[in-house]
């Protein structure tokens, strides 16, 4: 077992998710200030994590969660959605996840209404209409022709065996990486967990957006087992087979299969 990914889970197990106004990772209140912060979107769980770290075969390295018009309204129109959504949120931030379930919940068709559909898997029923980023439809698309099985079966693999870490958990319109927020002990957790991962070179580590938050200069830092985007590359954080990531990613998994 990985320590890196044992010690982020207890970090986040100290999160109190019971309802409530605000909800700040008792570490991170002594820093920060909601009115010196108000992007932050802290009526909302963060998410630190989108996906099961044990079962995946790579992890994505993003900024942090958006939260837009398309969040609120997704939340006003389908409340029971929004209930199981939370429900899956919460799975994620304590990393309690069931074999049967989808941990990246962003391919669970149950979700198919909520806007990280869009950006994820493509296709979403938006109550607000957005661009549709489809971030991982490539891969899935030519896992599917490999592995010979339906494109359904590939997302239930590929909601077990991707996972992407946030730099800052906490949602937002609008975000910068400031020296301050780095300061922030969930900022620091993610980014111990990210060099853990490196080091430990059992999983596929993709760093695609804001790679000097991370900790890295451009592609020249990219080694066996990661792969980091040049900063002009970073900005669109593409993962097609043209890009590097969607590459080494789609190599990942058809030599780690389908089976769960």
């Amino acid at each position: 077992m990985s320590k890196g990914i044992e010690r982020f889970e207890r970090f986040w197990r100290e999160l109190d998710m019971s309802p409530k106004s605000l909800y700040v990772h008792p570490k991170d209140e002594p820093h920060l200030e909601p009115t010196k912060h108000p992007q932050f979107q802290l009526q909302v769980l963060p998410i630190p994590v989108l996906g099961n770290l044990r079962t995946a075969e790579a992890v994505i390295l993003t900024l942090n969660a958006g939260y837009g018009d398309n969040d609120e309204a997704w939340r006003k129109a389908w409340p029971k959605e929004h209930e199981a959504m939370t429900a899956a949120q919460s799975a994620n931030i304590q990393q309690q996840h069931t074999p049967g379930g989808y941990p990246f919940y962003d391919f669970n068709p149950a979700f198919r209404t909520h806007p990280g559909v869009a950006y994820w898997k493509g296709g979403a029923e938006l109550a607000v209409k957005q661009r549709q980023m489809a971030k991982l439809r490539g891969v899935a698309t030519e896992l599917g022709q490999n592995w010979k099985v339906p494109l359904e079966e590939v997302h239930r693999v590929l909601a077990h065996k991707v996972a992407v870490l946030e730099w800052c958990p906490y949602r937002s319109k609008d975000f910068t990486a400031t020296p301050s927020l780095k300061r922030l002990p969930s900022v620091q957790e993610a980014l111990e967990l990210a060099r853990n991962l490196v080091l430990e070179n059992e999983k596929l580590v993709i760093v695609t957006r804001h790679i000097d938050a991370w900790g890295y200069q451009g592609s020249a830092d990219s080694g066996e087992n990661l792969v980091v985007y040049d900063k002009a590359q970073g900005t669109s954080a593409s993962l097609t087979m043209n890009s590097a990531g969607g590459r080494a990613l789609l190599q990942r998994l058809l030599r780690a299969g389908p089976k769960l």
